[in-house]
């Protein structure tokens, strides 16, 4: 009977200890599930959080890039804006040196006219003035053709003369001029 006792304190003892087990297995059961819910609550803890930064990261990331972009295109709006200018000034200027040239050109062009054709053509005070010494010279030679023929001599006028008689000193001499019969 002993054996028995020492069976039923075994068997005793090894049910408590397995009760024991089971409540320490149980036990660590349900801090492994409380460690579970509490590793479940941080990773989704954790995941807000990383959704939270990607998110906040992506916003910070495209707002540098937006003000990047924005800056780019607003020093591009600028500097288009200094080669339109500079581009309308040297149209403007263009438009001048050309308008210069052709100012130039007529007036090199009048001058040249005025010196070619106009500077010739006489005025009419010229041509009345003209007239009369035409008049005068039309009446001295009438008056010379009077006395005597009047003509030609390498291009300048001359007449006949009496060499056999001359008055005045031998410096100037002078003659009489043979008639017209």
């Amino acid at each position: 009977m002993e054996k028995f006792h020492c069976l039923v304190d075994s068997s005793f003892n090894l049910l408590k200890a397995s009760e024991r087990n089971q409540s320490e297995l149980q036990g660590a059961i349900k801090e492994i599930e409380s460690s579970t819910k509490s590793l479940n609550s941080t990773a989704q803890d954790i995941e807000s959080r990383v959704a939270s930064a990607v998110t906040a990261s992506s916003r910070e990331a495209t707002e540098y890039i937006v003000k990047k972009v924005l800056s780019n295109l607003r020093e591009a709006e600028k500097n288009a804006d200094r080669a339109s200018t500079r581009f309308e000034k040297a149209a403007k200027f263009s438009v001048l040196k050309i308008g210069v040239m052709f100012f130039l050109f007529f007036l090199m062009a009048g001058a040249l006219l005025w010196f070619m054709f106009i500077k010739n053509i006489p005025t009419i005070d010229e041509i009345n003035r003209l007239k009369n010494e035409k008049s005068i010279l039309v009446g001295e030679i009438a008056s010379l053709k009077q006395y005597g023929e009047v003509s030609r001599c390498d291009g300048k006028p001359c007449i006949q003369v009496d060499n056999s008689t001359w008055y005045g000193g031998e410096e100037m001499p002078y003659y009489i001029i043979i008639r017209k019969q």
